[in-house]
């Protein structure tokens, strides 16, 4: 970080906003940058995000460090030769250029054209290599300290076959030991094709956490908590999921400064760590929530629009939907059932919750052969206790672990089939989306057949 503010200067040529780097302007990347450093142990930083929140700066900062504190071979990928072209003559080269280490140590080289191309800069520090990520399997005999595959999302398709390119990278860095670190930093394109979002999904999944100036409860910007009258998109609000005060987008200026990353999981791959910041995070004078909510009213019922905001402001992968079958070829299907009655054909059940603010809803599946269900529970999980006293009602909030044992004694029985065999939960699954703190109690008391899920909001919330 302190490298950055020494040397870091964005030209007109770069960016609107030239002048002096400053990562307070997007904190976040204070704690993205010291996992990127040799004082962390990390191996492989992931970072999913949105638009306009710094991480083209967070790669240019920690490269020009690399070469100057801890030289050794760098390679970044982007996704195809014309992207490279492009970065190259409006990135790298400025920045070379202004950053005085970079100026130094790359500027002594420039008479000699056969080490600095358009996909090759070679200096006493190393070399800095460009490459697409169609041409990642020709670097298999380029040794490497660090790597960083930049936006690959946008290359998935034209990588299918060809193997993991994160994997890939890893191994061209085989040699580094502990000096090896390579940065994925991307926004997630298609669930189910993006890179970044399998491998933040092995991570230990940190979110962006900031506090609320009503009340100081820390949470994560859900867009599920947006809210603006019908056609006014400049009159958006977000409600504090810890005391629901309405706050305008001004208060970020307050809020950002004190947010802090939380882990939300534990990382299933060992040296990995990982990052989410959407674009409801830019700072004041970027991209505002009233231009994020004016997108969204003009995407509805568009999905290639609504995919697109969905990707570059809320940095989350859009899930494809498939054609709705007609009224008619459902009909073929009925047939007689009653709620609760399992047919021989149901093998599995599963359980998922949905807490709201006064309540949890929660509903049973029965499962079968190419994922047929069935509803079979249906219950509805007071998050209050309620008394009279002198004639009022007054609610007293119940703790998650005497909720989760209301739920645990409400789906222990089991459901039994026709055939007579018994059949219990599998596993069960909470939204966290609404009052995480809430719902990560409540998880760990109803013990390890639970999980923690987070819904998706398409189009506008609420």
């Amino acid at each position: 970080v302190e490298w950055g503010r020494r040397y870091r200067r964005i030209t007109a040529r770069e960016a609107a906003r030239p002048g002096v780097w400053d990562p307070d302007r997007t904190p976040w990347v204070h704690e993205i940058l010291w996992e990127l450093s040799d004082e962390s142990p990390a191996k492989i930083v992931v970072f999913a995000k949105g638009a306009q929140i710094g991480a083209t700066e967070l790669g240019l900062v920690w490269s020009g460090w690399s070469f100057d504190q801890d030289p050794g071979t760098m390679i970044t990928l982007w996704p195809t030769d014309a992207v490279i072209k492009r970065n190259v003559k409006q990135r790298i080269d400025p920045f070379m250029a202004s950053a005085e280490p970079m100026a130094r140590l790359f500027g002594q080289q420039k008479s000699r054209s056969a080490e600095n191309t358009l996909f090759q800069k070679s200096s006493p520090s190393g070399e800095w290599i460009f490459a697409s990520a169609k041409s990642a399997p020709n670097l298999r005999s380029t040794p490497a300290v660090r790597a960083m595959a930049d936006e690959i999302d946008e290359a998935a398709d034209d990588l299918s076959g060809q193997g993991d390119v994160v994997e890939l990278l890893k191994g061209r860095l085989s040699d580094a030991g502990p000096r090896m670190k390579l940065f994925v930093p991307c926004t997630p394109t298609i669930e189910g094709k993006s890179i970044v979002w399998r491998w933040y999904g092995l991570t230990d999944q940190r979110r962006f956490e900031v506090p609320c100036p009503k009340c100081g409860h820390m949470q994560a910007l859900s867009w599920e908590r947006f809210r603006w009258p019908e056609g006014r998109p400049q009159m958006v609000e977000y409600l504090c999921e810890g005391c629901e005060a309405p706050l305008r987008e001004a208060a970020k200026a307050e809020m950002l400064p004190l947010g802090r990353f939380r882990a939300t999981m534990e990382a299933r791959y060992h040296g990995a760590v990982g990052f989410h910041v959407s674009g409801l995070y830019a700072p004041l004078g970027s991209y505002s929530w009233a231009q994020v909510a004016a997108d969204f009213d003009a995407a509805e019922g568009r999905d290639e629009q609504l995919k697109t905001v969905y990707n570059l402001r809320l940095g989350l992968p859009w899930r494809q939907t498939t054609e709705a079958p007609d009224g008619q070829t459902l009909r073929t299907h009925e047939e007689p059932y009653v709620l609760g009655d399992l047919p021989d054909r149901c093998g599995a059940i599963t359980i998922g919750g949905d807490v709201q603010k006064d309540r949890i809803e929660l509903r049973a599946w029965g499962w079968g052969v190419g994922l047929e269900s069935w509803l079979v529970g249906s219950w509805t999980i007071e998050r209050f206790d309620r008394r009279l006293e002198a004639g009022a009602t007054v609610k007293t909030r119940r703790a998650p672990e005497a909720v989760a044992a209301e739920i645990l004694n409400a789906t222990s029985a089991g459901w039994r089939r026709k055939d007579g065999a018994v059949l219990h939960h599998r596993a069960g699954a909470i939204d966290e989306n609404y009052d995480s703190d809430f719902a990560w109690r409540l998880i760990i008391a109803l013990g390890a057949r639970w999980h923690a899920i987070r819904g998706e909001a398409r189009g506008r919330p609420g």
